[in-house]
């Protein structure tokens, strides 16, 4: 994997392991109390169960869907990345402007890493060397 890729999924690759982080001690705080409170006096009640059950499933579920989101969210970053990265650069050696080729068209751009030089500049209509 390239830097430039690398780069784009980065933030997502942190985010993703803060939630799973936030995940594991979502349940290692379930263990806590369904093992070791109960050895503090600790007695079982609907009261308390049912709340506490809501909560944690609601948490665990909200964090799935959001690592869900951050991942898919990611990928697709990921393959915009990859297609930019595939681009192709035209620079007129006579008037300086730059374009991108985009499914053979040309057409203004920013920076990519294959550059060209064209025959013809599209601005100028100057007759340019021959492509190197």
């Amino acid at each position: 994997m390239s830097r430039g890729k690398f780069g784009a999924i980065a933030p997502f690759l942190l985010v993703d392991g803060t939630l799973i982080f936030a995940i594991v001690m979502l349940l290692q705080v379930d263990w806590i109390v369904h093992h070791t409170l109960y050895n503090y006096n600790l007695h079982f009640s609907f009261d308390w169960a049912v709340p506490y059950w809501t909560a944690l499933r609601l948490s665990v579920t909200l964090l799935l869907l959001a690592v869900t989101a951050v991942t898919v969210l990611g990928y697709f970053s990921y393959r915009k990345t990859e297609r930019e990265i595939e681009k192709t650069v035209f620079i007129c050696r006579s008037c300086g402007d730059a374009w991108v080729e985009l499914n053979g068209n040309v057409k203004i751009g920013d920076r990519l890493p294959k550059f060209k030089i064209l025959k013809n500049c599209p601005s100028c209509n100057k007759k340019l060397l021959e492509e190197e």
